[in-house]
């Protein structure tokens, strides 16, 4: 008997009824694993689509004005430490 022809019997012989049950289990785990993937793609779809027009490039490369008045996050920052 070949090496090949005696790999062959010992992949027989590993098809046993828990190695079948396992493999059902892996199958059933990828397809609720992408059923569960599917609303936080939607979700991101849906606020990459609808806040996308709103974004601007000014926002993300300038500074705001210092005449910011208020409570803003931006003048706390200006704020000293002690």
């Amino acid at each position: 008997m070949s090496h090949f022809a005696e790999l062959m019997d010992r992949n027989r012989i590993s098809n046993s009824p828990s190695r079948k049950v396992a493999t059902r289990h892996a199958c059933v785990d990828r397809i609720v694993d992408c059923l569960s993937a599917c609303p936080l793609f939607w979700i991101i779809g849906y606020v990459v689509l609808k806040g996308g027009t709103n974004l601007n490039l000014d926002f993300f490369i300038h500074c705001p004005p210092d005449r910011i008045s208020g409570g803003a996050c931006f003048s706390a920052s200006k704020a000293p430490w002690w």
